[in-house]
């Protein structure tokens, strides 16, 4: 998907892809990816990582996979979690959210819209 996306933007240097498996469990493993565009040229680099950062999420979301580990969602890729779990679940963790931080000091727009 990275070269698709790089190819579709003209680049002409294969990108670099890299991986690391940091652990093991039972039930998966937690993987690491890397990767390396040469933007010189491009109009927008920022709109070529978002680019290529969609189409490794609907990868990842198309195989089961999560969209983080021990680092958590935040801003960045918060806008994928309702195709991860439910939305009493989304729900459950905004009452949360707001039980434990009533005036919203902590994380603020981090998993949700407060």
């Amino acid at each position: 998907e990275i070269e698709a996306v790089a190819a579709s933007n003209r680049i002409e240097v294969k990108p670099i892809v890299m991986c690391r498996v940091t652990q093991v469990y039972e039930t998966g493993a937690c993987v690491y990816v890397y990767y390396g565009v040469n933007f010189f040229g491009v109009d927008d680099p920022l709109q070529l990582f978002f680019s290529i950062e969609q189409a490794c999420v609907e990868v990842m979301l198309r195989h089961g996979a999560a969209l983080s580990h021990h680092h958590g969602i935040g801003k960045h890729r918060k806008k994928w979690l309702p195709h991860v779990i439910s939305t009493p679940s989304l729900r459950m963790i905004q009452g949360i959210k707001h039980a434990i931080d009533p005036t919203n000091v902590f994380a603020t727009n981090n998993i949700i819209d407060t």
